[in-house]
């Protein structure tokens, strides 16, 4: 249960299940392929920017979670 509270608040993961949504049912509403190509290009672009933003606050965390030792 644990899991999958963590996967609904991970904004990757909620722009993974938006892709996938919107592209079952987009062209079932009618939106041409040309632009669920874009919309898909734009939600991977998100998805990784938000992996390199996160990536970046675990570097920093562990920076100043463990600060150089002192040199003598």
């Amino acid at each position: 249960m644990n899991a999958l509270k963590g996967l609904m608040g991970s904004k990757k993961a909620m722009a993974a299940i938006v892709g996938v949504v919107i592209t079952g049912w987009g062209t079932k509403i009618g939106i041409p392929a040309d632009n669920l190509n874009e919309i898909v290009y734009l939600i991977i672009a998100y998805i990784v920017g938000q992996g390199a933003a996160d990536w970046g606050k675990s570097a920093a965390a562990a920076a100043v979670a463990a600060p150089p030792a002192p040199v003598k």
